[in-house]
């Protein structure tokens, strides 16, 4: 029985490339270049990725478009979200200020009167 040969795809594997992780940052920026007129090969030698990386960027890029738009979105309603919840961390500072000047003053304060105040 003759030996079993080798698989020759494990050793073409052995003579690729590493593969590279590319931002959303990085593709919407080879969109935006390749939108200027920029050929995919300038775009690939200035980034150092290949053309057909840059080719497969650029057909993707509704998906890549509708992704960096969800993420600018999503973004912001963080922010939103952060000032609200300053907003509501200071009111609180504010609201606890005036029940302890009451209570200083022993005017007597019920929960309808600080939820009014609130």
């Amino acid at each position: 029985m003759a030996p079993k040969q080798q698989n020759s795809s494990s050793d073409a594997s052995a003579s690729k490339k590493p593969r590279k992780s590319i931002t959303m940052e990085v593709k919407y920026d080879i969109i935006k270049s390749s939108e200027k007129g920029e050929s995919n090969t300038e775009i690939g030698r200035a980034l150092g990725l290949s053309r057909t990386t840059v080719v497969t960027i650029v057909k993707d890029k509704p998906h890549i478009l509708k992704h960096v738009q969800e993420a600018a979105l999503m973004k912001a309603t963080v922010v939103n979200v952060k000032q609200q919840s300053q907003n509501v961390v200071e009111m609180e500072k504010l609201l606890l200020i005036w029940q302890e000047d009451q209570n200083q003053r022993h005017v007597p304060v019920s929960l309808s009167v600080i939820q009014e105040k609130g």
